[in-house]
């Protein structure tokens, strides 16, 4: 097997060790050399032999030469911080020992006498513990000391950040190497540094202070989180609102995932690295490894036509702010549930989709609650229901929305439901588009997955009915809380629905005793029942021998009103007479009209148009002599006076009581005439004068 320096060449990719670490950007293998002052490009790479080469004196050597020239460390040091890199597990056979020289090595520092350790286990530690602790020591140290040198340097200002941004995030200068130090946390445990005239980049050895971490780990206690290949990147997000992490590099992901793998996160991570190929190369790579953990992330191209969004920052601040809080916003939403806030402004200017009305004002999507007594025939009204939606034609007065429909009739064999559709259709096939179900697991114990699969073989599938309640729900249940049994019970019901936007009928019975003032206190069950479910729908007859019901319904998306229903024996349907207020109004109008009195009255106006008086004995004769009633009495004619006082002046006609002689006499007369309404008394009243 070769030595770890073999690995580490065979691994290293030249151009992206000088890339990284010498903080430059080749084009076409050729930049300014990184080590020295230098106008035009003199720095060549040849990927080909993993070499580089400056051509104005400065040297050559392969990627190990490279990263030893610019930290300014010995070959094994290079060596290490290579391995650990691109992840090279530190032991080597006990094969050649020595390093291979470069063909064109041309450093200072002994590379080719240098012998790599040969180990059969992992190295250990090259200082003691109390060695670690000195260096951290001496490091937290030189970070305090460039923090309290930053004002002697405007190049944080030249990046965009403010005076806030740079005192929050602990940045500092070092006046001696004309470098910014840049801590990555606040327990100043790591750092890394960047000179001011140029973009070279060092950090210390690993040895002393351990592996570079993320930057900024604070960020990831944030709900969002964005993802930058540099430190300025992440400040410049934070800066803007956002909070955000820097990964130090296109590689740098690979910090994330082992701890991804030991916990799935919460958070959800913004990716924003580079607008370079580099950086859209490991975004990709990235996006791959979160998939296959199940990590919750967004691709979001956070600098817009920029690099970076520290580039973004220097432009044009205010867009980089909106961008900021666009990624979030989206990121909140692309995984937004019920359980996560959202601002309410926000929320009204969102785009929703109205419910799914299956039955214009009737049946909407969500859970409809539709109760009555047994043998009543509410079965054969959800049956009409069924085909009426499946077929798109009219339910009652009502446009239906043609969908599939999942009928679960539970109660019935299947020769009963073979009956009632050649009763419904006059012995002809029924419309396509009902599927019969006669038999289901219970509630919580497999049904809404039957229902699934269902919904999967057949998803033009928009109304299922489960008839009735009590044939899917568990057995003696172990529950105290009933209430809230049943609202659970339904709740789960309805989640179903929502998430499949499907509306739901479920056939109820209701209670023996029977409440008048309130048809919803009726429905079987506690308040956990009604209170979980978006609409109810009772049908109550006075007498069961009647033909007329009231179809009563009420909820969240559906108007609130009372139907007259009739059950058609000859047709096997259930009719709507109309609404129950307009026919009680009809009813009383017709009373009203038919009146024997009220006829009288409004014949005698008729005849006498100035008015007429009489005895209430008087009155009796003249309905008498107009209807020929003989049912009235003297107590039921002043009854039917009171009552239709009111009703008779809406029609014009006035009444009045006045006593002549000391005998009580009924006056009737036509508004237009109010005026001079006893002028038609006035010889009577003169006489009981005299």
């Amino acid at each position: 097997m070769n030595s770890i320096f073999d690995m580490v060449k065979e691994r290293a990719s030249i151009t992206e060790v000088v890339q990284h670490f010498g903080g430059v950007e080749l084009r076409r293998g050729k930049c300014r050399c990184p080590f020295h002052e230098d106008k035009d490009p003199s720095f060549s790479v040849k990927e080909t032999d993993g070499i580089w080469t400056c051509f104005a004196g400065c040297g050559s050597g392969d990627a190990v030469d490279f990263v030893a020239k610019i930290k300014r460390i010995d070959l094994k040091e290079a060596c290490d911080i290579l391995a650990d890199f691109y992840r090279i597990e530190r032991t080597v056979s006990q094969g050649s020992t020595k390093r291979k020289p470069s063909t064109t090595a041309n450093t200072s520092g002994g590379c080719d006498a240098f012998v790599a350790p040969v180990v059969q286990v992992k190295t250990t530690p090259k200082y003691t513990k109390a060695q670690m602790d000195a260096f951290k020591e001496r490091n937290k140290d030189y970070i305090k000391n460039a923090i309290a040198k930053v004002s002697e340097t405007d190049y944080f200002a030249k990046r965009g950040l403010t005076p806030e941004t740079v005192k929050r995030f602990g940045l500092g200068y070092d006046p001696n190497k004309k470098c910014v130090v840049i801590p990555y946390s606040s327990d100043l445990s790591y750092h890394s540094t960047r000179s001011v005239d140029g973009r070279v980049f060092l950090k210390p050895s690993s040895d002393e202070v351990g592996a570079e971490p993320i930057y900024n780990p604070k960020a990831l206690d944030s709900a969002v989180v964005f993802v930058t290949e540099g430190q300025f990147c992440a400040m410049s997000i934070e800066q803007c609102g956002g909070r955000a992490i820097s990964i130090c590099g296109t590689n740098g992901w690979n910090k994330l995932l082992p701890q991804f793998k030991k916990k799935k996160p919460k958070n959800i991570f913004v990716l924003t690295l580079d607008n370079d190929e580099k950086g859209k190369e490991a975004q990709d790579k990235f996006i791959a490894e979160l998939e296959k953990l199940g990590v919750r992330y967004l691709a979001y191209n956070v600098a817009g036509e920029c690099k970076d969004p520290n580039e973004l920052l220097m432009a044009n601040p205010k867009k980089l702010e909106r961008k900021v809080a666009l990624a979030i916003r989206e990121a909140k939403s692309k995984y937004r549930t019920r359980k996560d806030s959202i601002c309410a402004s926000e929320l009204f200017n969102q785009e929703h989709t109205p419910p799914r009305t299956v039955i214009e004002s009737l049946v909407v999507e969500g859970i409809t609650l539709l109760c009555a007594p047994q043998k009543l025939g509410k079965s054969w009204m959800v049956f009409d229901l069924c085909f009426a939606v499946a077929s798109g034609s009219d339910f009652w007065v009502y446009k239906t929305q043609k969908c599939d429909v999942l009928y679960y009739c539970l109660e019935d064999p299947e020769w009963r439901i073979v009956d009632r559709m050649k009763k419904l259709f006059g012995g002809k096939p029924p419309p396509k588009g009902v599927r019969i179900v006669t038999e289901s697991d219970k509630l919580g114990d497999g049904l809404l997955e039957q229902i699934q699969r269902e919904l999967v073989e057949h998803p033009n599938t928009g109304l299922i009915v489960i008839d009735t309640l009590k044939m899917i729900r568990k057995v003696n249940s172990k529950s105290n809380d009933i209430y809230g049994h049943d609202y659970e019970e339904i709740g789960l019901v309805k989640k179903f629905a929502e998430k499949n936007k499907i509306a739901v009928i479920i056939v109820h019975h209701t209670r023996k005793s029977k409440d008048d003032s309130d048809p919803f206190t009726n429905i079987l069950g506690t308040g956990g029942l009604t209170g979980a479910v978006d609409s109810m729908i009772v049908i109550m007859k006075k007498k069961r021998a009647d033909k007329e019901a009231v179809f009563s319904i009420t909820g969240r998306d559906v108007e609130e009103r009372d139907l007259i229903v009739e059950w058609n024996r000859d047709t096997w349907r259930w009719i709507m007479a109309g609404d129950a207020e307009d026919l009680a109004e009809q009813r009383a109008r017709l009373e009203y009209e038919n009146d024997p009195l009220v006829v009288t009255v409004k014949a005698l106006m008729e005849a006498n148009p100035y008015g007429w008086t009489g005895t209430p004995t008087e009155l009796l004769m003249a309905i008498y002599d107009t209807t020929g009633n003989t049912a009235q009495s003297p107590t039921t004619v002043g009854a039917k006076i009171t009552r239709w006082k009111n009703q008779l002046y809406y029609d014009g006609i006035c009444h009045e009581e006045k006593k002549v002689r000391g005998q009580k006499r009924h006056c009737y007369y036509k508004k237009s005439h109010r005026p001079a309404r006893f002028a038609f008394m006035k010889n009577e009243s003169e006489e009981d004068d005299e």
